[in-house]
């Protein structure tokens, strides 16, 4: 079964040319990972700081378990920040099966984002069906160009819970500004939007291709 393996790092602001000139060591170094079937490195910006998103498709677990001493996106961040300052914090890397993907042909993505929920296991189960749904009747009339939904292959623990929680990733993209609106301005996506904040927290950042 195939696994994607999510990087999230929060860099520094200041020297942005200094610091996109290491993400790419990094993309490019993983393009020449044995296993690796699919690559997407991602650069954005909010209030309070920039970061840095990898995604990852490996064909198989055992390809991923052979190359993550080398290739693993979460170890080749910290090398490059002990080479040059890079990181706020240690890189966040969640390995994940895909639960559902779309994409449109002839679409060309510029602009993404992505919805990073955590959520006790019980209550991820009704988000990932939620969102399926959602997405799956989206798309009879799409504006996404590309998406996907994945989810944590094993539980983790997060500040907001208690217990173990499941973190469910949420990866849209769409051809232009106006796609992009048209999609967050959808009844269906506001109402799974605003049910996904009861259950479980919720981060939204958006993205740029690096």
């Amino acid at each position: 079964m195939e696994v994607v393996v999510v990087t999230l790092a929060y860099t520094l602001t200041g020297r942005d040319t200094e610091i996109v000139s290491q993400l790419r060591t990094v993309s490019d170094t993983l393009q020449t990972a044995p296993g690796l079937t699919h690559l997407r490195s991602y650069r954005g910006r909010q209030k309070g700081g920039a970061y840095a998103l990898f995604l990852c498709t490996w064909d198989s677990e055992n390809s991923w378990r052979k190359a993550q001493e080398q290739y693993s996106p979460h170890k080749l961040l910290q090398e490059a920040h002990k080479r040059q300052e890079l990181l706020v914090i240690d890189p966040l890397q969640w390995v994940m099966h895909y639960v559902w993907g779309y994409t449109r042909p002839l679409a060309a993505p510029t602009l993404a984002a992505i919805h990073l929920m955590s959520a006790p296991p019980e209550q991820e189960v009704l988000l990932q069906n939620g969102w399926r749904r959602t997405l799956q009747h989206h798309v009879q009339e799409p504006a996404l160009a590309y998406a996907f939904l994945a989810h944590s292959t094993t539980p983790t623990t997060d500040e907001a819970h208690e217990g173990p929680v499941t973190v469910l990733f949420c990866f849209f993209s769409w051809s232009s500004q106006m796609e992009r609106d048209l999609f967050y301005s959808e009844k269906q996506i506001r109402t799974m939007h605003a049910f996904s904040e009861q259950g479980s927290s919720v981060q939204i950042l958006a993205l740029e291709p690096l």
